[in-house]
């Protein structure tokens, strides 16, 4: 909820000295709510979770020359490898369109002739028995990135995708061991990750296993894995 109320705040705001009352944001909120001393403790609170070890290089530089990072050629307009010249000439564009982009290019160390290429799992391919946990409600996975190291990074026999209705990006088991109260879902997920542990070498028995497919209904999951590269479904 904090991380919404400043999420929220900072994309409407017209006052940039401070909070305000008058903003679009809290103009259906009772005057006692007292929303801009809310704000200023979600924003401590949120400082403190961070630690201070947030590294905007760390995020748009490192993140961009290993290839991980793709908001930047998608600003680009740019499908594939680029250089860090086409880098330069996108900070260097001038008007308001996308600006905050633009801002954020100009701090990233350029190399003109340095080719700089989106990761690809088909060039790091291996063989070691993996199991792929997507949430179909993900809203931070863009595109097909699950399926994509399915087909292309994972070899065939020693892989399995399966993906949990509803489910969105966290899908932690930490509850179990962080002296919180155990769900019966995560007991039965940890309980999934244990069986696959211990079937790996055998992928094909962990998928074919009658315990493992009953866990799999409780918990909404699907098993994916020949399904190719297909997604954007629906549950």
């Amino acid at each position: 909820m904090n991380a919404a109320l400043i999420i929220a705040y900072d994309l409407m705001e017209t006052n940039a000295g401070g909070c305000n009352l008058k903003d679009p944001i809290f103009s259906g909120a009772s005057a006692d709510c007292h929303y801009c001393d809310r704000l200023k403790t979600a924003r401590e609170k949120q400082r403190e979770q961070i630690g201070g070890r947030e590294s905007e290089r760390g995020s748009y530089v490192f993140g961009v020359y290993d290839g991980v990072t793709r908001w930047l050629p998608v600003m680009m307009g740019t499908e594939g490898c680029f250089t860090g010249k086409e880098i330069g000439d996108f900070a260097k564009r001038g008007g308001a369109d996308k600006e905050f982009g633009r801002d954020q290019a100009k701090k990233i160390g350029v190399v003109s002739g340095e080719k700089i290429c989106p990761w690809n799992p088909g060039d790091f391919r291996h063989e070691v028995p993996t199991l792929l946990v997507k949430g179909s409600r993900d809203a931070v996975v863009a595109g097909c990135q699950a399926e994509d190291f399915l087909v292309n990074g994972l070899k065939d026999g020693r892989r399995v995708l399966l993906e949990l209705r509803g489910m969105g990006h966290d899908l932690s088991v930490s509850n179990l061991y962080g002296g919180l109260e155990e769900s019966p879902w995560s007991k039965r997920f940890a309980g999934l990750l244990e069986d696959f542990i211990k079937l790996s070498p055998n992928v094909a028995k962990f998928r074919a296993d009658n315990s493992v497919r009953a866990n799999l209904e409780k918990l909404k999951a699907s098993d994916r894995t020949n399904l190719g590269t297909q997604c954007g479904r629906k549950s």
